[in-house]
């Protein structure tokens, strides 16, 4: 078993369920977080994961496991425009998306006075596949979740604990329970949820952008064990 006194990064019982299970893509747990509020985190793996890429992230621990440690400079460049835009949730989703050349897709906006629980989440999945920004509120503060749906696999992103990926609509709602059972957001954050939503970029057009940056750079083919980060200026030029 992992220990869970690790100083460089404390695992948590949800990590170590999800390794378990085999529904754990890496642990993450940033401690300074706060500056971003998940805000930040979430709608960076959002810009990310529309072109089929991700955080970084390594193997550490006896036995190994996969952990990342995020990329603070995007993330601090998302959540600068974030504030610089203001309050209102959709123009920030749609302003930092567009860095990444991702559309935001208006009829999946919601906003309601009930806190995030499973059930919510898994209804606005049920729209169909792309990117779901999940923003909950309290007194002063927010915290910002992420999902993906790409037919019948499901993602879960949370600055606080990594990403989790699960095969099926049974397994994942049986995943998110137990999540939000354990992260008990529902209670914390008691102010409401706003949810938005983005398509991912064409597959085509992924794979497309992915082999003229490789036929660039041959070096870095297969250097990373997420897909590798192509970067807006890329993405636009390619485009």
């Amino acid at each position: 078993m992992i220990s869970m006194e690790n100083g460089a990064f404390p695992w948590g019982q949800i990590q170590l369920d999800a390794l378990a299970r085999g529904e754990l893509v890496y642990a993450m747990n940033e401690g300074w977080a706060s500056l971003s509020e998940g805000v930040g985190y979430a709608l960076t793996w959002i810009g990310k994961r529309a072109w089929d890429q991700d955080f970084a992230f390594d193997m550490r621990g006896e036995p190994e496991a996969p952990v990342s440690e995020g990329a603070p400079a995007e993330v601090l460049r998302d959540q600068a425009i974030c504030r610089s835009v203001g309050q209102r949730v959709l123009p920030r989703v749609e302003t930092v998306l567009r860095q990444y050349g991702v559309a935001v897709n208006d009829r999946r906006y919601m906003h309601t006075t009930q806190p995030i629980n499973a059930r919510l989440v898994l209804g606005r999945l049920s729209y169909g596949d792309g990117l779901y920004y999940f923003e909950m509120n309290r007194a002063g503060r927010v915290h910002a979740l992420a999902a993906q749906r790409e037919g019948d696999r499901y993602h879960l992103f949370d600055c606080h604990y990594g990403h989790f990926r699960v095969d099926g609509l049974r397994g994942f709602a049986g995943f998110l329970e137990r999540f939000m059972r354990q992260v008990d957001y529902g209670r914390v954050y008691d102010k409401g949820t706003t949810v938005a939503g983005a398509n991912a970029v064409a597959r085509w057009r992924v794979l497309d952008i992915a082999a003229t940056a490789a036929a660039a750079t041959p070096e870095l083919a297969g250097a990373n064990p997420t897909i590798r980060a192509v970067s807006p200026g890329e993405q636009r030029r390619a485009s």
